[in-house]
């Protein structure tokens, strides 16, 4: 199973003024781009504010938790319960051990920033690419093989030596050192798309 997780609390719910109308334009957001989704991607929406429960009862997918208490414990157990073996969190507070796993989101836009909404786009396009440093090496992997395949170059070896060389788009990183966070490894995807239309092997 994979799994999606909004922190309301930056994600959905704002600061500042008007924050339960841009909470349900957030909200509405977030239910349109799930009502595409694969039904294999459970929902879950961190809440610590007594309105929003309410709220994201009446617009969200009916396949979504309600999480509550302590962030890194309430959602430890949401995934330990659901068994998730994939999967990305949205929070604009940082959480230690998942963070390998978070998309860090400024409190001020939330799910409203377009590039958060294209990682969430990603995400939900690229099983495995946010899931543990080795599912997404396998995530990579796969793609490369698409790419390479019918182009005559042998693969066996090559992507081995591709991911541990040193790349210009990369600022000279190798692509297996930007393996550790969701974000980094969008940058690896879009240097693969890159490659898919021949700017760069």
């Amino acid at each position: 199973m994979r799994a999606l997780i909004v922190d309301a609390d930056g994600g959905l719910y704002p600061q500042g003024c008007g924050r339960k109308r841009e909470a349900l334009g957030r909200l509405n957001y977030l239910r349109q781009t799930l009502e595409s989704a694969p039904s294999d991607i459970g929902v879950a929406v961190l809440v610590d504010d007594p309105e929003l429960p309410e709220l994201v009862s009446a617009m969200a997918p009916q396949r979504l938790t309600l999480l509550r208490g302590e962030r890194e414990t309430a959602i430890s157990a949401y995934l330990a319960d659901s068994r998730a073996d994939d999967y990305l969190i949205l929070s604009s507070s940082e959480l230690g051990k998942l963070s390998s796993h978070q998309l860090l989101l400024d409190p001020r836009t939330g799910l409203s920033d377009d590039v958060v909404r294209d990682h969430i786009c990603s995400w939900l396009s690229c099983d495995g690419l946010a899931g543990d440093s080795g599912a997404a090496l396998g995530a990579i992997r796969r793609e490369l093989v698409r790419i390479v395949d019918g182009t005559g170059m042998p693969i066996e070896g090559w992507i081995e030596h591709w991911l541990d060389t040193e790349h210009p788009a990369l600022a000279g990183a190798k692509p297996s050192e930007f393996m550790d966070t969701f974000p980094r490894r969008l940058v690896v995807k879009k240097l693969l798309g890159a490659m898919a239309s021949g700017a760069y092997m």
